[in-house]
């Protein structure tokens, strides 16, 4: 490796390929399988949960969310009403401590969008400032596919 941590071509050349280390190799093994296996328990066992987990995803869901009103996120304040209110806690279904937490007004969305955009701020600014070879778009892959693998190995 070089002092800017990229590749040293010349001693590639002159040593040749690094062979992998045998721990490598069954840890490459293992976390395919693990992977694998984690795919498979969840589609067999949890495939109702999953289901409804993603029941929101329909052609009108989808019309909606490409329509730019829908991202008008600064309009929902987070306060109930009181028939929300009262419904919740009337409902059986809901464990007491929520029941409790219904007169707690929930935070805004701006909140969430906000703390995700000063997130995303930091770690651009860090990528850069660090000197990293990861490039921009790489980073915004490799968040929007850690985020498509929160909605099953979050489960």
């Amino acid at each position: 490796m070089n002092l800017d941590l990229t590749i040293n071509d010349n001693l590639v050349e002159a040593i040749g390929i690094p062979w992998l280390a045998c721990s490598y190799v069954s840890s490459l093994i293992t976390n395919n399988a693990e992977f694998t296996t984690n795919f498979v328990h969840m589609f067999l066992w949890n495939n109702w949960d999953i289901k409804a987990g993603w029941a929101f995803f329909t052609a009108a869901n989808v019309k909606r969310a490409l329509k730019p009103l829908t991202y008008f996120f600064w309009k929902a304040t987070g306060k109930r009403t009181g028939e929300e209110k009262d419904a919740l806690r009337n409902n059986p279904l809901i464990d007491p401590y929520h029941k409790a937490m219904v007169d707690h007004e929930e935070a805004p969305d701006s909140w969430y969008f906000f703390a995700v955009a000063a997130s995303f701020v930091c770690v651009m600014a860090c990528l850069y400032v660090i000197d990293s070879t990861l490039l921009w778009w790489g980073l915004i892959f490799v968040m929007i596919v850690l985020w498509l693998f929160m909605l099953l190995f979050g489960a």
